[in-house]
């Protein structure tokens, strides 16, 4: 399936609610540019709809798209409004989380007013990256960072004029939000949180409630790696019985929390003591950008990290960190590492597998997908609760190994009971135009499958 193309992909499935399950793609086309989008599929493929992916101060509530019409006059080179991108179905909707550029740009095109509905605004001070989110599309929700005493922008160990953030993830579940964000302000951006570190950025956390109404003002991630903000680093269980959410940092370390931020466990540097895959002689947290998933029922609650395995001769594999969290025992431990690949015979170019994407459903069942180098061709697989395979490893594409991208490593991937899918960057569909009628090089692909946890009598996914 074609979609708009769009990057920095993140894809959600959302059941509540909705006969027919609606997948939600997230994402920014910078090459455009287009501006933030959400694009919403029906998983009979039959309805696919684009729309604003947030709705910024002082839009009319029929004028999503004000932010994709105002990057459309932008010159192509300028990257629009935006970067880094994540989203999360919420109660039969979406949120979306955005990094933005040209603060003073946005705030001249009127815009994003200086109001505290984008807390960023208040502190900004010029055109620095600001990290904006929008609660429940199309009822005009906006919510922004909460500030504790000794207002952000006035803080005596911060430097005015210099605010700065980004998004750092959000996620949904049942009726709570919980929104990551890296605080960048320039002096000492901790310290107004209790933590003080001069130069430093810090991990700041905000709860909601599904229309915009702080449940836990925004507080600094507590632990070890507070200073080192990862992107797409926070996942929630999404169950009634089980609500709690885990955030990772860059430096490899994680916490698991409850639904209002009180601390469940903390996992610490999760890969010390970790068990090896057969052949893999090392793990490597991977940096910023790596994958997250999580779930929860009343009998298990199980969360996913996306890992890098490097093998004896230096190639890295796709891998996965397995946590098991016991919320009424405040215990959170990793109980396996998974190597995604481990049924491929490595071929003779094969160098990289380690943009990976990870999704979660149930007591612990998995679905991953990961990018296979030098080709970028999309690969997948499915596993079982008790983290053995439930597929063998296999082509997304229908183009299988032809399938080929020279830009972004950019793979993502969503799951439940009744559908899964991916989603990816390729150059081999026939690319269309962008939005301001210009070629593009790649297109935002979408491929569904019936889950391998369904009883069904499907033994290639290839040719499903």
């Amino acid at each position: 399936m074609w979609c708009p193309h769009i990057s920095n992909l993140h894809t959600e499935v959302d059941l509540r609610g909705i006969s027919q399950p609606l997948i939600y793609l997230f994402g920014h086309d910078g090459n455009s540019p287009c501006g933030p989008s959400r694009i919403s599929i029906q998983a009979n493929g039959a309805t696919v709809k684009r729309g604003a992916g947030i709705l910024p101060d002082g839009a009319d509530d029929l004028d999503y798209d004000i932010i994709i019409k105002a990057a459309a006059t932008q010159p192509p080179e300028s990257g629009g409004f935006g970067s880094e991108v994540a989203g999360s179905s919420l109660g039969g909707g979406a949120c979306f989380s955005l990094t933005a550029d040209k603060m003073q740009t946005l705030a001249n095109l009127e815009i994003v007013e200086p109001t505290n509905t984008f807390s960023s605004r208040l502190y900004v001070g010029g055109d620095g990256q600001m990290h904006l989110w929008g609660l429940r599309p199309g009822h005009g929700n906006i919510a922004g960072q909460t500030i504790p005493d000794g207002s952000i922008e006035n803080h005596v160990a911060r430097t005015p004029g210099t605010g700065r953030s980004r998004t750092s993830g959000i996620a949904g579940f049942n009726d709570r939000v919980v929104v990551a964000t890296e605080d960048m302000t320039g002096g000492d951006a901790g310290a107004v949180f209790g933590y003080s570190n001069p130069g430093a950025s810090i991990l700041v956390l905000t709860i909601f409630d599904d229309y915009g109404n702080v449940v836990t003002p925004t507080f600094a991630y507590p632990n070890e790696g507070r200073n080192s903000p990862a992107r797409q680093s926070v996942a929630s269980s999404g169950h009634d019985a089980t609500r709690w959410f885990i955030v990772r940092t860059g430096e490899g370390t994680a916490t698991v929390f409850g639904e209002t931020g009180s601390v469940v466990a903390d996992l610490g540097h999760y890969l010390e003591g970790a068990p090896l895959p057969t052949g893999i002689v090392s793990l490597e947290p991977g940096g910023e950008e790596r994958a997250m998933a999580a779930t929860g029922e009343p009998n298990r609650s199980r969360a996913f990290i996306a890992v890098t395995g490097l093998d004896g001769e230096g190639k890295h594999h796709p891998c996965a960190v397995v946590v098991d969290v016991v919320p009424s025992a405040s215990s959170a431990s990793v109980v396996g590492v998974l190597q995604l690949d481990d049924d491929i015979a490595d071929a003779s170019d094969f160098t990289d597998g380690s943009a990976m994407d990870l999704a979660a459903y149930g007591e612990g069942y998995l679905f991953a997908v990961w990018r296979q180098f030098p080709s970028q061709s999309p690969v997948g697989r499915f596993y079982n609760t008790d983290m053995t395979p439930l597929s063998p490893s296999f082509w997304i594409s229908s183009l299988e190994g032809g399938d080929t991208n020279t830009g972004d490593a950019t793979i993502k991937c969503t799951c439940n009971l009744q559908v899964a899918a991916a989603a990816w960057l390729s150059e081999s569909f026939e690319p269309g135009n962008n939005c301001v009628g210009n070629p593009m090089e790649r297109d935002t692909m979408v491929r569904m499958f019936a889950p391998a946890w369904l009883p069904l009598p499907v033994e290639d996914w290839e040719m499903y």
